[in-house]
């Protein structure tokens, strides 16, 4: 296209340059058209160095120069030529100037519209450029958006997981801590072992994916690798076996992935992946289980010492709560540890106000009954997140609820009663109701002391029986 652009210039050049010599040619009598002044030849080298630049239009003036002398050696030729007028001379003679300041505008008009073009040509390769990054970085701004959106929602759901480890309920939580792993590996078979004091050997506790099929319930704790995880606190993995001799001899084969899990600064147990998928098994994946079990100890540890002071002797013989020396105890743990971490501490006490009448009616012990729905009733309400123990008085439950700050406790107070008032209450086969008052305090920063909080209860109790 450039090349047949720049012949059609060309040839359009020629054309004028021969177009007044063709022109004189049909006046030979009059070399250079003098008679016209000429005209022709002026307008023809001006409209070319306009229209072509300087070289060109000086061309054109020598060429011309040439024509009309030959024009005026034909026969016929009657004037002289045009530059030998006097009158002429001095109009032809100026047209190179007047050639070569109308070329030096077109050459000037020429290089800059040539230096437009190159500009906008870069400019034109710049934006494709541009526009070809920009859409590779919106590609990958995309991916990054969209990692970053499975990335938070892995994180809500993995929060939602270690919340609900959060319960009293050691064999839900670890149930729980089992389907988090599985959930996030994609591991097929997951076994929680525990020491078993008795004999000294690891036993399954809790596991995934191993319903229907045999296996091992028992583990030596000096023969197998989760033997050496409880007793070194350390984490196996396969690829651990290609350097270190000791866990060959051990191996009994299955176990893929083994992390310890830990009550406080105490072993608990093992967590053992058995099955996983080949393309799970990385550093992403160890790193991961471990932040998991992580998440879950501190929880595991305020189960374990629940458990602990329930199977203490210290426990109403008729409902099976522990009694109020338990709670205190407990209390004075659970406001060193929220002291420390810097979190709330709400104390709940239910009372049921007409109490002395259903004992009165019923006997003390089977108003107890009701007493004992009531804590059946909130722990399951709570999820069993929340412990619980006799508080002072008969007819008096105390829960105990480690990070829930005031507004929680006053919203777990008013949804409590609301379903407590729903349901319907029976001492045998006799319908009986329930008068229940509610009083709360919550511990938080700069203010621990188990005896303030107790006094604000007891307060709020006497306000309402007023």
């Amino acid at each position: 296209m450039k090349i047949q652009k720049v012949l059609r210039g060309k040839v359009s050049i020629a054309l004028l340059l021969l177009l007044p010599l063709a022109w004189n040619l049909g006046y030979p009598r009059d070399p250079g058209l003098s008679q016209w002044y000429s005209v022709p030849y002026v307008v023809i080298f001006l409209l070319q160095a306009t229209g072509a630049g300087t070289l060109v239009g000086l061309s054109a003036w020598g060429v011309a120069n040439l024509g009309i002398l030959g024009v005026s050696l034909l026969p016929d030729s009657f004037p002289p030529p045009v530059w030998a007028a006097p009158a002429h001379f001095s109009l032809w003679g100026s047209l190179p100037l007047l050639i070569y300041i109308f070329g030096r505008i077109t050459d000037t008009l020429r290089e800059n519209l040539t230096s437009i073009q190159a500009r906008f040509r870069t400019l034109v390769q710049r934006n494709q450029r541009y526009s070809r990054i920009l859409r590779e970085l919106q590609k990958v701004n995309a991916v990054l958006e969209e990692r970053v959106a499975k990335q938070r929602d892995s994180l809500t759901l993995l929060y939602n997981q270690v919340q609900t480890i959060r319960t009293l309920n050691l064999e839900k939580a670890l149930r729980v801590l089992l389907e988090t792993v599985q959930m996030f590996l994609q591991a097929r078979r997951i076994t929680l072992w525990t020491l078993d004091g008795s004999t000294n050997r690891l036993r399954v506790e809790t596991s995934l994916g191993w319903e229907g099929q045999e296996r091992e319930e028992f583990l030596h704790l000096n023969d197998s690798v989760e033997g050496w995880v409880y007793r070194n606190s350390s984490v196996f993995s396969f690829r651990m076996l290609l350097q270190y001799e000791n866990l060959k001899k051990i191996y009994r084969g299955g176990t893929v992935l083994a992390v310890p899990v830990h009550s406080g600064k105490k072993p608990f147990g093992v967590l053992s992946i058995e099955e996983l998928p080949f393309e799970r098994y990385n550093l992403y994946s160890e790193r991961l289980v471990q932040i998991i079990v992580g998440l879950a100890e501190p929880f595991l540890e305020e189960i374990l010492e629940y458990r602990q002071l329930a199977n203490l002797t210290d426990v109403d013989e008729d409902t099976g709560i522990p009694n109020f020396s338990q709670f205190y105890n407990l209390m004075e743990n659970e406001l060193s540890r929220a002291r420390n971490q810097g979190s709330p501490l709400s104390v709940v006490v239910f009372e049921i106000e007409n109490f002395p009448d259903l004992a009165q009616r019923f006997g003390k012990k089977a108003a107890k009954g009701s007493l004992k729905g009531l804590v059946e009733e909130l722990t399951l309400f709570s999820d069993s997140r929340y412990s619980s123990f006799l508080y002072k008085e008969d007819g008096q439950v105390v829960f105990l609820c480690p990070n829930l700050d005031q507004d929680g406790a006053s919203l777990f107070c008013l949804e409590s009663l609301e379903r407590l008032q729903q349901r319907e209450w029976k001492i045998g086969e006799a319908t009986v109701p329930l008068s229940l008052v509610v009083g709360y305090a919550t511990a938080r920063m700069g203010s621990y002391e188990g005896e303030s909080l107790l006094q604000q209860v007891d307060h709020l109790l006497l306000l309402q029986k007023m």
